[in-house]
């Protein structure tokens, strides 16, 4: 399957899942695809294909936690009625560059302090109580699987882009 592909279907049912959820529950909650014109003629194997799904998830997972400050689903939350005033915005982009292929995740959550950006794919760091594992296992999947390699901006206060590149060939 093709990348962009990949991307699309992806999102298509986390959007169909979670999305029409917290609209339901009267969330402003929005996930948007862009996915620039490109060359996305790769074709990626079943277990590729897994792979980038879970990273995919990760990364979106990981923004609406972001966004809403909780691990639950922000409907369960204590604070349910205080986080439906929360404009959620995660953008899904696809685009290439000259040897690889980039898909970031976007969000307007709080942000990554300085203080923890080196920490952010090492085992076991959390700054809301989980295991910490997932985005270490983001980082590993990438280089030993897809042989690709991940990063991300972050700024307090605005929120944080989380990359997956991924090579052409």
């Amino acid at each position: 399957m093709k990348l962009d592909e990949i991307v699309r279907k992806t999102v298509e049912s986390t959007y169909g899942a979670l999305g029409k959820l917290l609209k339901h529950h009267h969330f402003d909650y929005n996930l948007s695809v862009e996915i620039e014109v490109g060359d996305y003629s790769r074709e990626f194997s079943d277990s590729n294909r897994t792979e980038i799904e879970f990273i995919l998830m990760e990364y979106v997972l990981n923004a609406r936690k972001a966004i809403y400050g909780t691990d639950e689903f922000p409907y369960r939350a204590p604070n349910a009625e205080e986080l439906k005033s929360i404009p959620a915005r995660i953008t899904v982009k696809l685009n290439e560059e000259d040897k690889v292929y980039v898909l970031s995740v976007t969000d307007n959550g709080d942000g990554i302090p300085v203080e923890n950006r080196d920490k952010i794919f090492r085992d076991q760091f959390s700054t809301r109580g989980t295991t910490g594992i997932g985005l270490r296992m983001v980082c590993n999947t990438a280089l030993l699987k897809l042989k690709g390699y991940v990063d991300f901006d972050s700024e307090v206060g605005k929120g944080s882009t989380f990359r997956l590149y991924l090579p052409k060939k």
